[in-house]
């Protein structure tokens, strides 16, 4: 969990599968996030982002804006 100052917070997983199955229904687009390729899916409020990093998916859940998932993509790598 990545919190922020309000005490609201992200979740962050580590793992192999696709998330092809995670947010069916929800709006998803691909795209590049700090320059690796991206899908980005609308939960509302908020969005979820995954890409792939060293032979595993990594999902961010709760994001806020882009620049959230840039501080987060740039302290994983």
């Amino acid at each position: 969990v990545w919190t922020r100052d309000d005490g609201s917070g992200v979740m962050i997983f580590e793992h192999i599968a696709a998330i092809d199955d995670w947010f069916k229904g929800h709006p998803t687009v691909r795209l590049a996030c700090a320059g690796k390729p991206c899908q980005i899916v609308e939960l509302g409020n908020t969005f979820a982002a995954s890409w792939r990093m060293e032979g595993k998916t990594i999902t961010v859940v709760g994001l806020r804006d882009t620049a959230e998932l840039a501080a987060i993509i740039s302290a994983l790598t």
